[in-house]
């Protein structure tokens, strides 16, 4: 799929063709929640993702870690039964997954996807300011005609 998007967009504007970002999923808080596996998705994608991106010479800073964001690294402290609204108060994740009357153990919360919208526009942010810097090298480089 990457070698596909890859070919997209308008090569006389963009040689390099368009930037590919990849992105690793929020944690599952609870196993079998609409019947998905909480290791692959809690263990194997966390790894695996990073590692797709190192085989497809996408760099490091263009995964994006949605998992981190929304409290993945605490995952060997997730309670057996997910986030609910007595443990919300408790476990700083799970204000990512629970609302003011309920707690879903895969779609975030309000709050949490504001959290996934702040954790892509800061990858976006730093890619944009790092194209920028690069342009201002390469010209600020180049030799002036006389």
């Amino acid at each position: 799929m990457i070698d596909v998007v890859r070919t997209l967009g308008r090569p006389e504007h963009n040689e390099t063709g368009p930037e590919i970002f990849l992105s690793v999923p929020p944690p599952l808080m609870k196993n079998m929640a609409y019947g998905m596996n909480q290791t692959v998705i809690n263990d194997f994608l966390p790894s695996f993702i990073p590692k797709i991106a190192a085989a497809n010479k996408i760099p490091a800073a263009k995964v994006i870690s949605v998992f981190e964001a929304l409290g993945g690294e605490s995952k060997s402290g997730f309670p057996v039964n997910g986030c609910t609204i007595q443990n919300c108060k408790t476990l700083s994740y799970c204000k990512y997954y629970c609302g003011a009357i309920t707690c879903d153990q895969c779609h975030p919360s309000d709050e949490g996807y504001g959290m996934i919208a702040a954790t892509v526009a800061k990858a976006l942010t730093k890619s944009v300011e790092s194209s920028y810097l690069r342009g201002r090298q390469q010209y600020a480089a180049a030799p002036i005609a006389s």
